[in-house]
């Protein structure tokens, strides 16, 4: 994973025992960990880009690589390296550190804002996937906010 020492990135984990993965797919961009991308292809392979809201929608959930000194909010999947990009099947729950919202609440209703590139409150204008905050993780292992969302 590329490094970058100088920003905090986004953190998460999957909290579901099955969830689907599409193989052989590759970061279109640099991308934040447990962002909403979409699939296209380019070059003859599957690259995943940050979601618009207007497309079919997947979950990045980049595998993370430790170095010694290194925590994982300093890792983010950089362009053309393989990504983890994982189904938003009914009822799949992740934590996310990737969210703007500011006391999240067990049963609030959350989409992805395409803009901020963050999960927030979801609005009458929202599109795509519909979520629900099923829990406030607190810091977990990672020393950074987390939220629990679960796709409705």
């Amino acid at each position: 994973m590329a490094i970058d020492k100088t920003k905090t990135h986004s953190v998460g984990n999957i909290n579901s025992a099955h969830i689907v993965t599409i193989p052989e797919v590759f970061a279109g961009e640099d991308l934040e960990n447990y962002s909403l991308v979409e699939l296209e292809h380019e070059d003859d392979k599957r690259v995943a880009k940050y979601s618009t809201g207007e497309g079919k929608q997947y979950l990045l959930a980049a595998v993370e690589y430790m170095y010694e000194g290194e925590d994982y909010i300093h890792f983010f999947p950089g362009k053309d390296e393989g990504v983890r990009v994982v189904h938003l099947e009914q009822g799949l729950r992740f934590e996310t550190s990737n969210f703007d919202i500011e006391n999240p609440e067990r049963g609030q209703k959350v989409s992805w804002d395409a803009d901020s590139k963050k999960f927030a409150l979801a609005t009458e204008d929202s599109t795509g996937t519909v979520f629900e905050v099923v829990n406030n993780s607190g810091t977990a292992n990672f020393g950074v906010p987390l939220v629990r969302l679960e796709v409705q």
